[in-house]
């Protein structure tokens, strides 16, 4: 019996304080290749039925490129890639509800070659939310690439009788800790966003002989209405737009941003006239613009430096055209100077307010062509 009670106070501590489980080691799963002779084009999926569906379709079955781990949380299927650098030569796609997690920015690289590759996430039966974490994508220099590092596409989450969004509890999607580099089209593209946060994403656009040959940072696209979609602690650089939305996109807000050597900060024209932006905190340094929009209303822009690009004599900080009730309040444009018609603030079939930025060394501050402007208190010195 003296040997029976150590042994039972054993037994009851494991109990009471289990031994900790790896999340990552759920299970094994496996990456899928195929190859389609008549585009000389790869593809990788996990989905075991798409891999039999194009085999049928003709495309050669190349069996399993790599295992990756894979556990679920959060009504998601977390594809955990492991340290170190995985090479693709096609695009990888997965149904919405896949996550993908790295190990680091710095220690898990998905190395992209060719035309027609990245990631792409589109839309499935379900309502699991995607997101993208840990890890650099990158695409090395054997050619332009013809699409975005990542796509993800919402497409159908609109009400067809209304037009509206289905639902608020609409599936997610997550972007952080993500560097994008290389040689891609454009660096993120969601179509009809909802629910989305891209944070601490660094992309660098590819340069040559001094020209961006990446098209646009980030695209946020689509009729479905999208909103309450934050962009936060992120980077872009040579690119020929930082961030463009297009379409029926309703709601952005923008918070400490670094959009450097770009063409254009951020662009939005809308065919909705409903929009809201709300841009605060961060630095726009351009060649043509830092802000420019169409039929965005309800905009606030507070807080934030502009500079221009030395080599531009047609530079306009922020350019509003048939965007009603803006507040553009507590900026600060800098160094506009260079001839031409560099102008700080542009104001066309506009009302809003216009109070306390800080305009310096720019040949032309404010011009406001529309009398339901209020323009106050602002610092103008050249």
């Amino acid at each position: 019996m003296k040997y029976l009670l150590p042994i039972l106070l054993f037994v009851l501590a494991l109990q009471a304080h289990p031994a900790p489980q790896d999340k990552f080691s759920s299970k094994q799963v496996p990456l899928y290749r195929l190859y389609n002779p008549n585009i000389a084009k790869h593809h990788y999926t996990a989905d075991l039925h798409e891999y039999t569906v194009l085999g049928d379709l003709g495309w050669n079955q190349e069996g399993i490129s790599c295992m990756v781990r894979s556990s679920n949380t959060n009504n998601s299927t977390v594809y955990h890639f492991p340290e170190g650098t995985h090479d693709f030569t096609g695009d990888v796609t997965f149904q919405r509800g896949i996550s993908l997690q790295g190990a680091g920015v710095d220690r898990t690289i998905l190395r992209f070659h060719g035309t027609g590759s990245g990631i792409k996430i589109f839309p499935a039966v379900g309502n699991g939310n995607t997101s993208i974490r840990d890890l650099t994508i990158h695409h090395v220099t054997d050619g332009q690439a013809d699409t975005p590092a990542i796509t993800v596409d919402f497409y159908k989450q609109i009400d067809p009788a209304s037009g509206f969004v289905m639902s608020r509890v609409t599936p997610r999607i997550t972007i952080k800790d993500v560097h994008i580099t290389g040689q891609w089209l454009n660096g993120i593209v969601l179509v009809d966003p909802n629910h989305s946060t891209i944070q601490n994403v660094h992309i660098t656009g590819h340069l040559v002989n001094g020209v961006n040959q990446t098209n646009h940072g980030i695209v946020f696209m689509g009729n479905a209405a999208g909103t309450e979609i934050q962009v936060k602690d992120s980077w872009v650089y040579h690119t020929n737009i930082g961030i463009e939305v297009r379409d029926a996109v309703e709601g952005i807000i923008c918070d400490g941003l670094t959009l450097v050597a770009v063409h254009g900060g951020i662009r939005w024209h809308s065919n909705s006239r409903k929009p809201h932006l709300s841009l605060t905190n961060s630095h726009i340094n351009a060649r043509d613009f830092a802000v420019q929009t169409i039929k965005v209303h309800q905009t606030i822009i507070r807080g934030n430096l502009f500079y221009k690009d030395r080599f531009n004599a047609n530079y306009i900080g922020i350019s509003h055209y048939d965007s009603n009730d803006h507040v553009i309040i507590g900026n600060i444009f800098k160094d506009l100077q260079g001839g031409g018609t560099n102008t700080s603030v542009k104001i066309d079939h506009c009302g809003g307010y216009i109070i306390s930025n800080n305009i310096m060394k720019s040949p032309v501050a404010i011009t406001n062509k529309r009398d339901t402007n209020v323009v106050i208190n602002n610092l103008i010195r050249n």
